[in-house]
């Protein structure tokens, strides 16, 4: 009866060891991403998607590297403070690897372009935009991007 205890604690280290197959290139070290959870309430559909108030153009990211970077044009008559872009990663045949919407809070003034930049999807550092440097290894993939709304 006093081994029960010992063997159920035994299966949950087990089972959790089982369930994270994470690899990192970084000294066996876990790199956690940056989760950005864009709330109903900061989204303010301020704009319709794709109607050239924000145009987004020369998206980058190399291999093994932890930020992405997109250029943002604000074509509007007022100065944004902060745009929600949803982007979808693509292999090179199409298939959808991921999507996800982040909330980039960068301040663009009327008529100008800005860099903005946040944490990467690839938290294995394993793949590169296809327009990127192309290293000797890494898995290209393509984007497709829009703002959904800014404030």
């Amino acid at each position: 009866m006093k081994r029960l205890p010992l063997i159920l604690l035994l299966l949950v280290v087990v089972a959790s060891a089982y369930g994270k197959k994470t690899k990192t290139t970084h000294s066996g070290r876990l790199q956690r991403a940056e989760q950005v959870v864009v709330k109903p309430e900061d989204a303010v559909p301020a704009i319709i998607p794709d109607s050239g108030d924000i145009v987004l153009a020369g998206y980058d990211k190399p291999l093994r590297t932890r930020r992405e970077t997109i250029l943002a044009t604000n074509h509007r008559l007022d100065t944004v403070d902060s745009l929600f872009i949803t982007i979808r990663y693509l292999d090179t045949d199409g298939r959808q690897l991921h999507e996800r919407s982040v909330k980039v809070g960068q301040t663009i003034p009327a008529g100008e372009t800005r860099q903005l930049q946040f944490p990467t999807w690839d938290i294995q550092q394993s793949y590169y935009y296809y327009l990127s440097t192309p290293p000797r290894a890494g898995i290209p993939y393509r984007i497709l991007a829009r703002v959904d709304s800014l404030k």
